[in-house]
């Protein structure tokens, strides 16, 4: 699959790398480099108006996230993940996300539990009035700040950059599964987590996470693989 035009305009000439890991992660994400398209140095250097050194640093971090997979010369190709590795990402979301979960709710204070559960109800209200399009583009974004917020109030920077980094791998999901009844649910799964933490009970959060994720692991299996998840219903 040939690599499409990820922007027109030249990246400005600071924190070359930083910019180049950012535009290509965006294309990733957005779909714009769907998986299997093939990235060379050159070809990007054209592209984003930098030298071939920002492009393999940048390639190079992109690979440790998991997101390409470096090839011989200077070229690397998009990764594909098949069903088993979808699940794999899944379940290690699982057990970092409710571990955070379970440190978080013995640390949160009610002004927090009260911020996630207003602004959860509040766009879940808001979605029969708006424009479609607009109030998933929304609810995506308040599903990361939910995620990343929910792993910064478990008090580990180590464990809020593995959440980050599995994140980074998902997010090209979410967009597939970004329907209103799908991310409808998913602020109902949320407020189940609200309600778990504001009991203070670690072992409630960390369930009401790890169901949440089994959650979102079936819709995107449902959309991705759907001949797949027919044959294997146990996962």
């Amino acid at each position: 699959m040939e690599m499409s035009t990820i922007r027109e305009k030249p990246i400005a000439r600071t924190s070359l790398t930083e910019s180049v890991y950012e535009s290509l992660l965006s294309a990733i994400i957005s779909g714009t480099l769907p998986s299997g398209s093939i990235l060379t140095t050159v070809t990007l250097s054209a592209q984003l108006g930098v030298s071939r050194t920002p492009i393999q640093e940048a390639l190079n971090r992109l690979a440790a996230d998991g997101l390409v997979e470096c090839e011989t010369g200077r070229r690397a190709k998009v990764a594909r993940f098949n069903r088993d590795d979808v699940i794999e990402i899944y379940r290690l979301r699982q057990l970092l996300e409710g571990e955070a979960s379970a440190r978080a709710a013995v640390r949160i204070a009610a002004a927090e539990t009260m911020e996630f559960r207003q602004r959860l109800v509040d766009l879940h209200s808001a979605a029969e009035g708006e424009d479609r399009d607009a109030w998933c583009a929304q609810a995506l974004e308040c599903d990361l700040w939910f995620h990343r917020r929910l792993a910064e109030l478990a008090g580990s920077q180590r464990l809020a950059s593995d959440i980050q980094r599995y994140r980074l791998l998902i997010r090209s999901f979410c967009r597939l599964v970004g329907s209103v009844d799908n991310l409808q649910q998913a602020i109902r799964e949320h407020l189940i987590v609200v309600d778990a933490l504001e009991t203070n009970s670690p072992e409630a959060a960390r369930v009401a996470m790890v169901d949440h994720i089994a959650s979102r692991l079936d819709a995107v299996l449902d959309e991705l693989f759907p001949a797949e998840t027919q044959s294997k219903p146990d996962q």
